[in-house]
């Protein structure tokens, strides 16, 4: 019985997906870029994550008796883990294992999981609201 049909579909996909790139073409479209343009798409796709962990740390605050600098740490920590994982599952996870150590009840995590989800939510459903608003 497998677990996880989808997983060989998956590893098919990016088998294909590996075959089929032009890879000439990569190497000379990154033959191209320069140091500081790598670094400035880095930077601005990882500033984002402090407010984030911020957000994080003012939810669970209430519930937590920790200091900050631990919400944040808990928070990077779940982020590196939910990046290896389907849905960013692996970061509610951490951070549910994490606050409940600290012998917070599992449904208050829950709960809480569930506003910072709803909260991430809120920014790209009123960036699309916005678009549609300017759209002939």
């Amino acid at each position: 019985m497998d677990i996880f049909p989808e997983t060989r579909a998956c590893i098919a996909a990016y088998v294909g997906l590996i075959y089929f790139l032009d890879w000439h073409a990569l190497w000379d479209v990154a033959g191209q870029l320069t140091i500081p343009s790598v670094l400035l798409v880095l930077m601005s796709i990882l500033s984002g994550f402090p407010f984030l962990a911020w957000r994080w740390d003012l939810i669970v605050r209430e519930e937590s008796s920790r200091r900050a600098r631990r919400h944040f740490e808990t928070y990077f920590i779940a982020a590196y883990v939910g990046a290896f994982t389907r849905g960013h599952l692996g970061t509610d996870v951490y951070r549910l294992v994490s606050v409940r150590a600290q012998g917070v009840r599992t449904s208050r995590i829950l709960a809480m999981l569930l506003r910072e989800r709803l909260l991430g939510l809120v920014g790209p459903v009123s960036y699309h609201r916005c678009l549609c608003c300017f759209e002939d």
